[in-house]
């Protein structure tokens, strides 16, 4: 996993769903029957950091990012 920071007026929850909308490598999985989460939206004020795996497509992340206009 690898921790991307931003600073950005932001609504959570939101984003959250814009990136997984976006991006469906960052969706949960399941294993064994289990569903896992792939990727975690935190943060506090205006900064944001997500949690992703590794390979995460950074460009498409930042798009998202880019689009996200809270509401």
């Amino acid at each position: 996993m690898k921790i991307l920071t931003h600073t950005l007026v932001n609504n959570l929850n939101q984003l959250h769903d814009e990136l997984l909308a976006a991006i469906p490598a960052l969706r949960e999985v399941t294993i064994d029957g289990v569903s896992q989460d792939v990727m975690m939206v935190t943060g506090l004020d205006n900064n944001v950091k997500l949690h992703v795996p590794d390979a995460a497509d950074e460009a498409a992340i930042q798009t998202v990012i880019d689009a996200h206009t809270p509401a």
